[in-house]
């Protein structure tokens, strides 16, 4: 479905089941009849000031997508921008209950997948990723 489609109720209580945030009555009114990429922002807790990063340019390349298994799909366009040329080796990471967070990064995209209440785990280790990328040049700069 288009990112533009706007949800119903039912789309909006699938979202919030999805993202592991759950919802009361008024975040679903809330979202109901929001876009898709609105109401995905508004779960995720994003607003107008998110969309330009202070850190590195991470470009448009973002998508996420729901998979069967279930869970989410995150992967993340690096070209073009200060992390492009960077690479992590695959990992795993079992968060019990039979949830995990796998990904990689091969220099050009990021990926990550994770179980159906974990994206925001995912989010994390791009975030860890963007981090332990950024820092050594923020240091360098501080030294200067």
């Amino acid at each position: 479905m288009p990112a533009s489609d706007t949800m119903s109720r039912q789309d909006a209580a699938h979202l919030l089941c999805r993202t592991g945030f759950g919802g009361s009555d008024g975040e679903l009114t809330a979202l109901t009849g929001m876009t898709r990429e609105a109401g995905i922002d508004a779960a995720m807790g994003f607003t107008s000031a998110d969309t330009t990063p202070e850190g590195p340019d991470v470009g448009d390349g973002i998508v996420i997508e729901a998979v069967d298994g279930p869970g989410w799909w995150l992967t993340i366009d690096l070209r073009d921008t200060s992390l492009e040329g960077n690479r992590a080796e695959p990992w795993v990471e079992d968060l019990g209950d039979g949830s995990r967070v796998q990904g990689w990064c091969d220099s050009t995209i990021f990926t990550a997948a994770a179980s159906v209440d974990q994206l925001h785990v995912a989010v994390q280790w791009f975030r860890d990723f963007v981090r332990d990328v950024e820092e050594p040049r923020w240091q360098e700069l501080l030294a200067g």
